[in-house]
């Protein structure tokens, strides 16, 4: 069940239309607020503390007064609660804190969508300036994060996987950002932080970084595809296009160094 469903079933009990006006939004808080936010970060110290507790408050006493067969409950809860602590060590370290805290921002905004006040139309929860800016900026997100590789993290094989994880896991960390602008209270808020200025610059910087992303994406599909009859043409055309423009720039160099020797 998605978080937003109240949401639209009061959308729908207003008569107004199934789609809404920031869809990219929704789709975003759908995708991250039922993920678990940092269930594993709790769980890699607390199933070791839980293992030595049982060892040390059960199986101890009963070693030390009843049998010395008890020593192997007092290892075995010890090695369990340790095994199980590097397991969820292992999923804990896969979900940086950039992907934690757009969790969390994209819960609060959850709850606060589907509060009775916003319900109820009693008063807006979010700025339409701020929903508008957000929007943008998660469908920006949305076309370079797909779900089923939001969560991993590739090992880097060269050093453009390093750089497009790296920016991938910086993508995360701008769109927690701007989820920030809806945690003031009132929207007047919200519109007074936006105008703060930061908002837009970070916007754009997405847009470019989201468009350098799919375009090394689809730079390594086509030269991963050696057989398909466009690999060769875009090759050929790519390193006659790079050609000329190592020219081009040798050439104006020239002309500014000959510009400089006549004055």
């Amino acid at each position: 069940m998605s978080r937003l469903t109240l949401l639209r079933i009061a959308r729908w009990a207003k008569g107004k239309k199934a789609d809404t006006e920031h869809p990219n939004l929704e789709t975003l808080i759908d995708e991250e607020s039922v993920k678990v936010s940092d269930g594993y970060h709790y769980a890699r110290w607390i199933t070791p503390l839980v293992g030595l507790t049982l060892a040390a408050g059960c199986f101890l006493p009963l070693a030390l007064t009843v049998h010395p067969l008890f020593w192997i409950g007092v290892a075995g809860m010890a090695l369990i609660g340790g095994a199980l602590g590097a397991v969820f060590h292992a999923f804990a370290t896969r979900i940086s804190p950039s992907q934690l805290a757009l969790r969390k921002r994209c819960v609060g905004l959850a709850n606060k969508l589907t509060s009775a006040r916003h319900l109820l139309g009693v008063t807006p929860v979010i700025s339409p300036k701020v929903a508008a800016v957000l929007d943008d900026a998660a469908k920006i997100y949305l076309q370079v994060r797909p779900n089923g590789e939001r969560d991993l993290r590739i090992r880097a094989t060269d050093a453009w996987t390093d750089a497009s994880q790296k920016a991938l896991r910086a993508m995360d960390e701008a769109m927690a950002q701007l989820l920030t602008l809806t945690e003031p209270a009132s929207p007047q808020a919200q519109e007074a932080a936006l105008a703060q200025g930061w908002a837009e610059p970070l916007l754009a910087e997405m847009r470019a970084t989201a468009a350098a992303i799919c375009n090394q994406r689809i730079a390594s599909q086509i030269s991963g595809a050696s057989l398909h009859p466009a690999a060769s043409s875009l090759s050929e055309l790519t390193d006659a296009r790079a050609h000329l423009e190592r020219l081009d720039s040798a050439l104006q160099e020239l002309n500014e160094e000959t510009v400089r020797e006549q004055a």
